[in-house]
């Protein structure tokens, strides 16, 4: 079977173009940066950086602005259960970026007539609109769950580096990994979560097309969209200053 690459296509642009200013807000804010050598002269407690180059003495210092400095490394406060709650709804049913996605990625499967028996009109197009929609809500759902379960963190924590092929590199990383602890896990959730978002639209499509063959194949193609989604985090502050330049 064709590998759908208008799908990701599409999605991926709705995601590129829309997303940059809402999922920034999923990173820890961006802080102050003092010089090198206002930075030595300051107490670990007081440090106010959280850049992974400015000199941190202490092996865990508590940073003003909440969270946590290690080794250089900051890592925002841990997120509560009512905050976990108030992203998920937000993610998935309160703001634009999933609609756009599952909007953009019907397109692409209209364009390929997936699945042939729905056909290329409009009904078609809202078949194809509300399954990719339940699809990114089924990842969505099974990624903060299993986060919350596992206590891993819910959010993507930005690179604090400079060079932007090891941003890049980070990001993609992060795509298949998290934090745990301050510590750097397997992202199981994520991967699990992609690839349900696969498999379960292909539960109610017509009769032909195979979970087995047909969902993984859309289970890879999520989390390729994770891949993209991570980029964009990761250089969203860049993404939101040059789109700026084109604002009326």
């Amino acid at each position: 079977m064709k590998f759908p690459h208008n799908r990701l296509a599409a999605a991926a642009v709705v995601l590129f173009f829309l997303c940059a200013g809402p999922v920034s807000a999923q990173a820890y804010p961006e802080p102050k940066i003092p010089a090198p050598a206002e930075a030595s002269k300051r107490p670990a407690a007081a440090d106010e950086s959280t850049s992974a180059f400015v000199v941190d003495p202490a092996p865990a210092a508590q940073n003003s602005i909440g969270g946590v400095t290690i080794n250089g490394r900051y890592f925002p406060p841990p997120m509560t259960g009512k905050e976990r709650w108030d992203k998920y709804v937000q993610d998935t049913f309160t703001t634009f970026p999933i609609y756009a996605a599952s909007l953009g990625a019907a397109i692409g499967d209209q364009a390929t007539n997936t699945p042939k028996p729905w056909g290329r009109n409009f009904g078609g197009y809202a078949k194809r609109a509300g399954s990719e929609y339940a699809g990114f809500a089924t990842q969505l759902s099974i990624y903060q769950a299993g986060s919350a379960l596992l206590h891993n963190e819910g959010r993507y924590v930005a690179c604090q580096c400079n060079g932007g092929w090891h941003r890049a590199g980070y990001a993609f990383q992060m795509s298949f990994f998290t934090y745990h602890d301050r510590k750097k896990v397997f992202d199981a959730p994520q991967i699990v979560g992609a690839y349900a978002a696969g498999i379960v639209p292909v539960l109610w499509y017509p009769e032909g097309y195979s979970v087995s063959a047909q969902g993984v194949q859309n289970g890879t193609v999520q989390l390729g969209l994770v891949v993209v989604v991570r980029e964009i985090q990761e250089f969203a502050p860049e993404l939101k200053h040059f789109f700026g330049h084109f604002k009326p």
